[in-house]
């Protein structure tokens, strides 16, 4: 099952009896901002190859730059509920539990790390790019 495909499943989990739509509760704003992300990526992927695009790569790579920093503090973000969720999966209190948060944390602070490398690097490209594409006719 893909991702959004997850995303109907979820959707449809949630609907009560009379069809009407619920509240959206916290878990799923969540996950429908994610959706979101991995829709606006592909639409990005779709044209970025595209004849007649030079004059938005510097914008685009500023977006990029931007977003990166807002996934990295996202992880931060979510680095405690997810070590919440791994003590809870592992049963408690338990010297490897805790250890398993442990890890989970170290993880989401290691993506959180490279999401900001990869924002160093989109504003890098962008400011390397920038002026060259200026001079770019359109």
């Amino acid at each position: 099952m893909s991702i959004l495909s997850r995303r109907t499943a979820v959707s449809e989990r949630r609907r009560p009896a009379s069809g009407t739509p619920p509240d959206p509760g916290p878990e799923r704003l969540l996950y429908d901002q994610a959706c979101e992300l991995l829709l606006a990526a592909r639409g990005l992927r779709a044209v970025a190859g595209n004849d007649g695009t030079q004059p938005a790569i510097a914008a685009t790579l500023g977006c990029l730059e931007a977003t990166f920093d807002a996934l990295a503090d996202t992880m931060t973000a979510l680095r405690a509920q997810a070590a919440e969720q791994a003590v809870a999966a592992g049963g408690g209190a338990r010297p490897e539990t805790a250890a398993g948060a442990r890890r989970v944390i170290e993880q989401c602070d290691e993506t959180a790390r490279t999401l900001r490398i990869a924002r160093d690097m989109a504003g890098g490209l962008r400011a390397r790019l920038g002026p060259a594409l200026a001079d770019v006719p359109t």
